[in-house]
């Protein structure tokens, strides 16, 4: 567990990526996001949250107000603030799919690619995908 400004910049860094959600959420604007966010569903692992608090993990900061899902809890239909421990499938949770909750998308068939030479190539992580469905606008 980290405690030291790692923790609390990925903190800041996940109140910065709300405050961007919210604002392009509220222009009717659809917003995904991905990346090593270096936190997991969980407090397991050696990038800790701040304090050692789960609340503190990205993945929680950024689902808590209900205007984000992480693609494998949409993918699950799991809804609430940080509802899964883990990636499902996917062995390296620190890397994430954010998406916001909005009319315009549709989130299905989670899947991973294993890390590895003869898999997708990584030697340390796997590659998660997700299909991602966006209706038209009518006219």
């Amino acid at each position: 567990m980290r405690d030291g400004n790692t923790a609390q910049q990925r903190v800041n860094n996940a109140n910065l990526y709300v405050k961007v959600f919210n604002e392009l959420l509220a222009q009717g604007i659809p917003v995904y996001m991905t990346g090593d966010f270096n936190n997991r569903y969980s407090l397991g692992g050696g990038n800790g949250p701040l304090g050692g608090l789960r609340e503190n993990l990205t993945y929680c900061i950024l689902t808590n107000n209900g205007k984000v899902w992480d693609a494998w809890d949409a993918a699950q239909a799991r809804s609430g603030p940080c509802p899964s421990t883990s990636a499902g499938p996917a062995n390296n949770a620190v890397d994430h799919i954010f998406v916001g909750k909005d009319s315009k998308s549709t989130v299905s068939n989670f899947s991973v690619s294993p890390m590895g030479f003869q898999n997708n190539g990584s030697d340390s992580h796997d590659t998660i995908f997700v299909d991602i469905t966006i209706a038209a606008e009518s006219t």
